[in-house]
């Protein structure tokens, strides 16, 4: 899509999408481009949908924008005069005030080195010029959910720290009111030993101290009940008291766990980590809180975070336990990491999510010495879709190719749109499976797909491949493979001709 064609669609969408984008609370864009009609364009599209905009002709006056006001989200241009984009984003990424300020690049360039690049450099994100609006306005919105959510999680952690802070504070109270009916008793004993004669004192002193032991106990245990945390006390693997917060962690009635063993409630394949971590903290090797799963009454699994220590109870050493409820701050952990590893529009994960599953898959193929295959895919025609029947049917051709991909690889390969039109794919080799069986497969589901979908348009695909060798100690590495099967991709991409005709190139 061309700039002025986003500029147009832009102004008829500013009706109840806009209008849906102002009632939220207003994110600070700074836009960086030394083209005045693309800050123009950008500011106005952003601008409608309900974004505070602050712009930047060059490197030196966007670093002191950031300086006087740090903005939500960056959209940096690549090419400038006096600095590039990469080195304005890393000095940025260098800095203590802006190293947390999402960046997505905006730049014509569409080499893969390019846009490695640029990820290399701190960016978050890669928009290829000219850009679609549609583009632009779910990377923006998706970078400014994760960059609050990050946020949140931040304040989430600063006020469990308060709240620990609190709880340690609580329990030195409690030490020093111990401590100190430990020395009332010893005194008392004392001066009992001594006096013999006078019995009547004795007893009544004694008696004192009974009602203050009594007393300490019921402090003990209104302290504990009202704790914000779980707390409860372990003798020979059991509950011997629970209070109500840790009980109900679990689902259940304090009563109902009272003389049950904790490892009921443990999940099964955190017990031993449990036993091990909650061993090195009783010996002083372990400060900070552990972390494991419990499965709760009704078979739900949870997150608890944990500390212990010893004790005495009833005449016998113990464990006391104090414990906290993070299920919701991982749920938000994994809803995070989600998000950052998928791509919106075909279910796929994106780049991000690609490089850090393909790195674990290449180091496993070193461990194995079994051979990966990689697949750069690209979905031919797909601008003369755009400019024909319109983004909203390139959409669904881009949806069409990655529905492709999955019926054709496994669910074991990893499969994903890395940006724009282009895909990757990272299969392990195994019997039977090789560069031509997939290709010819691919071949098949793309005959079926389009026997069954009523298009305008055939889909066709331009693919190369690259095969990595673990035996090989000179084999390639991950940026190697991408370039490598790129270039064979674009390739075989120029040798096609126009009837929408499928091959493939290997090495």
């Amino acid at each position: 899509m061309h700039q002025q064609d986003v500029k147009v669609k832009a102004g008829k969408s500013q009706g109840s999408q806009a209008e849906e984008f102002r009632k939220k609370d207003l994110s600070l864009i700074l836009i960086v481009d030394d083209s005045l009609e693309t800050l123009k364009l950008l500011t106005e599209i952003l601008t409608n949908y309900g974004y505070n905009v602050l712009t930047a002709s060059n490197g030196y006056t966007a670093l002191r924008t950031v300086e006087i006001e740090v903005p939500d989200l960056i959209l940096l241009d690549v090419k400038m005069p006096d600095m590039d984009g990469y080195q304005i984003c890393r000095k940025l990424k260098s800095a203590e005030h802006s190293s947390r300020i999402p960046v997505i690049f905006i730049s014509g360039l569409y080499d893969t080195t390019d846009k490695v690049k640029g990820f290399n450099a701190g960016g978050i994100d890669y928009i290829t010029k000219p850009f679609q609006l549609e583009e632009v306005l779910a990377r923006v919105e998706t970078h400014l959910a994760l960059h609050s959510l990050q946020k949140q999680l931040e304040g989430q952690n600063i006020q469990l720290q308060l709240e620990i802070t609190e709880r340690e504070r609580a329990e030195g109270n409690l030490r020093k009111h111990k401590d100190y009916l430990e020395e009332i008793v010893t005194e008392r004993t004392k001066q009992l030993s001594i006096i013999n004669k006078e019995l009547r004192r004795e007893i009544a002193e004694r008696k004192q101290v009974e009602k203050s032991l009594q007393e300490s106990e019921a402090l003990y245990r209104t302290l504990a009940e009202r704790s914000f945390a779980g707390v409860y006390v372990v003798q020979d693997g059991k509950f011997r008291f629970i209070n109500s917060n840790a009980a109900s962690y679990a689902g259940y009635k304090w009563e109902e766990l009272v003389n049950q063993k904790v490892d009921q409630v443990v999940h099964p394949q955190d017990r031993e980590k449990v036993r091990k971590d909650a061993s090195a903290m009783l010996r002083g090797e372990l400060i900070t809180p552990y972390e494991f799963r419990i499965i709760t009454k009704q078979g739900q699994i949870r997150w608890i975070m944990e500390t212990v220590t010893y004790i005495s109870y009833e005449g016998k050493r113990a464990i006391l336990g104090n414990s906290m409820n993070i299920t919701d701050r991982k749920q938000m952990e994994e809803q995070i990491l989600a998000i950052s590893m998928t791509d919106q529009l075909t279910g796929l994960h994106n780049r991000r999510g690609f490089l850090i599953l393909a790195e674990q898959h290449l180091k496993l193929s070193d461990r194995t010495k079994m051979g990966m295959l990689f697949f750069f895919a690209d979905l031919d025609g797909m601008k003369r879709i755009n400019d024909t029947l319109g983004h909203e049917e390139g959409d669904r051709a881009l949806i069409d190719v990655a529905t492709i991909l999955q019926e054709t690889f496994r669910s074991s390969d990893i499969i994903a749109r890395i940006g724009g039109d282009e895909f990757a794919v990272l299969a392990i080799e195994a019997t039977g499976i090789t560069a031509e069986t997939i290709m010819m497969r691919l071949k098949n589901q793309i005959n079926e797909h389009s026997k069954k979908e009523k298009r305008h348009y055939k889909i066709s695909i331009s693919m190369g491949i690259t095969r990595y060798d673990p035996e090989n100690p000179c084999s390639l590495d991950l940026d190697d493979l991408m370039s490598h099967a790129d270039k064979l991709m674009y390739k075989q991409k120029r040798s096609k001709n126009r009837s929408r005709s499928f091959s493939a190139k290997s090495v």
